[in-house]
């Protein structure tokens, strides 16, 4: 290789960066091992991580990148996901609301009573309410379709990359914790509403026109993460009618509960 750039700046990933054998390694002055890189660039702590990684690869010499371009679903996939939304009783002519209620970390995840109530009001407003997500996910949606009622599609688990794509393509609306598949349906053109905690929104919110970021309490200054001793109010606070408020600023009136 040529040329390494190093967006993660951890112990492995300079270490991958350095054994390459690269002629060019950029890296960050954070970085776990900054001695590893032989361009080192300082990023800001502020604004959007997204540019933070577009000024690295420019560093890199690399001009010409559009953050807010959008992804494609494949042909295969659209197809493929055409199939199984057949099969599974989703129609096409009908609109469709994509749901991940899951992420990587606890104190990410919003009140699962919540999701359910969000549920069943699009449920009752017409709209094919649809969970996605990974195995590790499933425990959650279970808890929410146990006690939501009958009428959603639960596909966690059952997509395909390429397939998740093809359904944030066709989807009128994603809702979602702050996670990749959050940031794949903002990436797909998706309108989306996105519930943030502990991270902060300045930083990570999907980037897209087309997106509604809600939180419950404010941040605290010193986050303890999954050791809150506040029950992550940060994120569990957030009212379903705030939600319901977002769902209509992109769609217009829903006209149900």
């Amino acid at each position: 290789a040529d040329l390494v750039v190093d967006l993660h700046g951890g112990r492995t990933s300079g270490l991958l960066s350095f054994l390459s054998g690269a002629s060019v390694r950029v890296g960050q002055t954070r970085a776990h091992r900054p001695f590893l890189y032989n361009l080192k660039v300082a990023l800001s702590d502020v604004g959007h991580k997204v540019f933070n990684y577009t000024e690295m690869t420019r560093f890199a010499g690399l001009e010409h990148i559009d953050t807010y371009r959008r992804l494609k679903a494949t042909v295969a996939g659209r197809e493929s996901l055409r199939k199984k939304m057949e099969h599974r009783g989703i129609m096409q002519e009908k609109p469709v609301v994509s749901i991940h209620a899951g992420a990587g970390k606890v104190h990410k995840q919003w009140i699962s009573r919540g999701f359910a109530g969000i549920s069943d009001w699009l449920s009752s407003a017409g709209f094919q309410v649809v969970f996605v997500g990974s195995n590790r996910d499933r425990e959650k949606t279970l808890e929410i379709l146990s006690t939501s009622k009958p009428g959603p599609h639960d596909l966690v688990d059952k997509l395909t990359l390429a397939e998740l794509m093809a359904l944030f393509e066709v989807s009128s609306l994603f809702i979602g914790n702050d996670s990749g598949p959050m940031h794949l349906a903002a990436a797909m053109g998706t309108p989306l509403v996105a519930f943030f905690g502990p991270s902060d929104e300045n930083r990570w919110a999907p980037l897209s026109p087309r997106s509604v970021v809600l939180r419950g309490d404010a941040r605290c200054r010193v986050c303890l993460h999954e050791d809150c001793r506040d029950g992550f109010k940060c994120i569990t606070s957030l009212k379903s009618e705030e939600v319901k408020s977002a769902v209509e600023k992109l769609l217009g009136p829903v006209g149900a509960g």
